[in-house]
Order: C-alpha cells, then structure tokens, then sequence
C-alpha cells in the first residue's frame, strides 16, 4: 500500500524527517491494528484495505512493549501509543509504512511513561477534534493533564495545567474522553472546582469548565454527544451542557428508583437513546432532544414493569438499530427513527422467547453489518447478517463465517472482520457468502505460527494519485 503524508516536511524533536509527497494525496480508510505471535514474543503493527493486496505488516514493536494502543488521526497522520526501553511508553506516529512509523515526541523525557502503563484494549482515551489528537499525558513537569498533537513534534503541547504542578488533573484510571470531532469533553480535578466535567477544541483559551453545580463527577454514569452538546447522566438525573459552566442544567429526573443506562448519540445531532426504568415501567427505551418536555419514553416494548434492558445501539445513518428484549421473545433486534411509530421489531433471529446476542455493527454502504447468535442443528454460531433498516432488508450474509468476538470495521463499501475458524481477517461486503480472506498472518516465514489479532480501529491515511475513500 503506497501511503504518504502530506503537507509540509516536519523535523521533529527527536530529528527525524516525516516523509512528504510529491503528488496530491486523499483520504483512504484502512483498519490498523495489532498482531501478536507468543511463540515469537513478537508484536507487529498491521494495516488493510480490504484486499489481500493492501494487507501487511508495516512495523515490528519493540519485544518489550506491550503492544501499540489508541490509533487517532491527526489531521493528516495517525498517532499511538507505543514503548521502547529507551523512550519508555510515549506518542509515536505513522504514515502506514515502515520507514513513516517512529517515536514523535519523548514527552516525559527519559524511559518513564508518559501515557497509561497499564493500557487496556478496547479502552480509548483518544479523541479527534478538528485537526488535533487530544489525550492525557504526563511530563517532567506536570502530573496528568490533557495534550494536543497536529501530528508533529512541536505541535504537540499540553492544553492546559488544570491542577497547578505535578499533581495530576486526570487520574490513570481515568479514560473519560468524549469527542464529536468538533469539541471534546473530558473530567479533570482543577484547584477550585474539584472534579469537574471541562470542554476543550484543543486549545488552552477554549478549554472551559462544562459543568460545576456542586456535581462530583465521580456520578457521570454514561454520556453522549447531541450536536456539540453533551448529555450525560448523574445518579437519578439527565443534564445538558453546551461546553460552559452557564449552559449546564439538568432535564430530568426519574421518579422512584430508576437510573439510566446506554445512552448513545446520533450523527445527525437530533436526539440522544438512552435506557431507563421508573416505578411506572421496567427498563424500557427512552429518547431525549436536550430538552424536559422533549425527554420521554420511546417506546414500553415489555408490558407493565417488565423490563426490556434496550442496548447495543447504532447509528446507522437515518435510522438507529438496538437490541432489547419483547414480550413473549428473548433479546432481537429493534430499529427506530427517535419516535414511538417508527419503532420496530426487525428481526427474530431464534424464534420464540431464546432470543440472540448482537455485536460488531459496522456501515458498509447505506446498509448496517453486525453479527448474531444463530442456533443450527449442529450448534450455535456467530453469523454475518445486514440491514437497511427495515424487516424486508435485514438479511443473512452467510452460513459459513463464523466471526471472533469484537468489532467489525468499516471501511466504507466493505467491512473487514475476525473469523473465528482461522483467527485471520476477512473481508464483506453485501453479497451473500461473498466473504473473502484477506491476512496470512499464521504463515510467518514458511512455517505456522499462533497469533491474534488486537486492538483494531479505522483511520485514514493518505494515498499518492488515490480516490478519495474515507472512513465513513
């Protein structure tokens, strides 16, 4: 895959030459992730397009680094997290070859961490804002607080020293950030405020507090972005915030014992799906605007007090797709437009009260992949399936693959995947078992090896003389 980075030639503080192009470049999305050989004690960094031709292995870590974590765009480069015993775990970035994937910056000099020691995967405390990577970091001179990064090495800064020092404004545990791509929320303990919920675009002057009120943000259960605004869930309470202590105010609260669960945002800014419960019904799915008068419930798909524990939301572009339980069925999938009417079941995967499990929702196209538990005579079994968001347009895509647990990554028109019979990355479209095998990662040098695959997300790179194919 011939990717390079555009845009002026950076020499960074480390005095290494990011590679430049020579051509107009555009935007391509590819799935970047991990592979990890045991056997070798070997850890490689892995990028695909979908295709045999556009997957590889582009960089060998370090054997003692734990892996590379927390691939963010920023603006035109991709940064990560990654080790070595020299630099310690610290921000690095790449272009999607070999020769593009280096330290960026030692922001704690010398071979102590700057980032979390102990990262999990599946556990992002990166966002995008803008043309910025924005993440916690820590130097020689101050504790935990946020950073910025346009992908060079002196244009990444600390946005703002909340707790004056080395005390740390952001606690190592805590992966609190939120983004729209626009403006990105966060929690930071400041001298005055304590704990607080802090808006920012990435910039020390629009770095504000969102929310004080005497909140603890210890409380913030759950969150989701309405437009630039933040929603997000304290004990027993709904709050709306626009970015500054003024705006914030609460919306709701529940009566009883009820509390509030999965909130989730659409794309298009208009409302925000969330799970509740009250003394009146069981957890049921509720939809809010960021107004009272416009927060109630969606829709009581469980009689009574019954509970239909709605989750697994997606947006998928006009219309949301969710998993809940229905009177007389076990756990099937639901669609809805933010409105009692257009609420529906979609399909019944396992027929009568069995009900499925669903994950790994990805857009290929105007269509929603995602995978399901599909009980068969000789067991059950993961299985490929996509939808348009009506009955008549949800499908099965396959009776062979048998996907891994995790995500299904976009890249547009397609989707690439882990099946679980080989443990290799595959490839789908819409087609019926049309599925294509796109890794040989098992195959190292002529002899098989174990391996995995982890931590995989989507960016974009930038490809000389390409059609533009973002990241949906």
């Amino acid at each position: 895959m011939d990717v390079r980075l555009d845009g002026p030639t950076a020499q960074s503080q480390e005095g290494l030459i990011m590679p430049v192009s020579a051509t107009a470049t555009a935007a391509v999305c590819v799935a970047i992730f991990g592979v990890h050989y045991p056997g070798l004690k070997e850890y490689h960094i892995g990028i695909s397009d979908g295709t045999s031709s556009g997957t590889e292995l582009i960089y060998k870590v370090h054997e003692n680094s734990i892996g590379a974590f927390n691939f963010t765009n920023a603006g035109k480069r991709v940064v990560f997290e990654n080790g070595d015993p020299r630099s310690g775990r610290e921000l690095w970035v790449t272009d999607g070859t070999k020769n593009g994937t280096r330290l960026l910056k030692d922001i704690y000099r010398g071979a102590t961490f700057s980032s979390d020691p102990s990262p999990k995967i599946g556990s992002n405390s990166f966002a995008s804002s803008k043309n910025l990577a924005i993440f916690p970091a820590t130097d020689n001179n101050n504790g935990r607080e946020l950073w910025s990064t346009d992908g060079t090495a002196e244009g990444t800064t600390i946005v703002k020293d909340l707790l004056i020092g080395e005390a740390s404004g952001i606690g190592i545990t805590d992966k609190y950030v939120v983004s729209n791509g626009e403006k990105t929320y966060f929690r930071s303990r400041e001298t005055t405020f304590g704990l607080s919920l802090w808006s920012t675009t990435g910039t020390s002057k629009s770095t504000r507090i969102a929310s004080n009120d005497g909140l603890n943000m210890n409380a913030l259960s759950g969150s989701a972005m309405l437009k630039n605004s933040l929603i997000f869930s304290y004990g027993r309470q709904l709050w709306i915030t626009e970015g500054t202590e003024k705006s914030a105010q609460m919306i709701h609260e529940i009566e009883g014992l009820g509390n509030f669960s999965n909130l989730t945002h659409q794309t298009d800014g208009r409302f925000v799906l969330f799970g509740s419960d009250t003394d009146q019904h069981g957890r049921e799915p509720w939809v809010t605007d960021g107004t009272a008068d416009g927060t109630k419930l969606l829709k009581n798909l469980v009689p009574f007090d019954g509970n239909s524990d709605p989750g697994d939301w997606y947006d998928g572009g006009g219309f949301t797709v969710f998993s809940a339980i229905a009177d007389g069925k076990g756990r099937e999938l639901w669609v809805t437009k933010g409105n009692e009417k257009s609420t529906k079941l979609l399909m019944d995967v396992n027929k009568g009260p069995l009900g499925s499990i669903f994950y790994g929702f990805a857009k290929v196209g105007k269509s929603v992949v995602f995978v399901a538990r599909v009980v068969e005579d000789i067991g059950s079994y993961n299985r490929l399936f996509a939808t348009d968001g009506t009955p008549k347009g949800t499908k099965q895509l396959s009776s062979r693959a048998v996907v891994a647990p995790g995500q299904i990554q976009s890249l547009g028109k397609s989707a690439v995947y882990i099946d679980a019979r080989d443990g290799e990355l595959w490839s789908t479209g819409l087609g019926f078992n049309r599925q294509k095998k796109v890794s040989n990662f098992g195959n190292k040098g002529g002899r098989r090896e174990m391996f995995s695959i982890v931590y995989m997300t989507t960016v974009n790179l930038y490809q000389r003389g390409s059609k533009a194919r973002p990241c949906p």
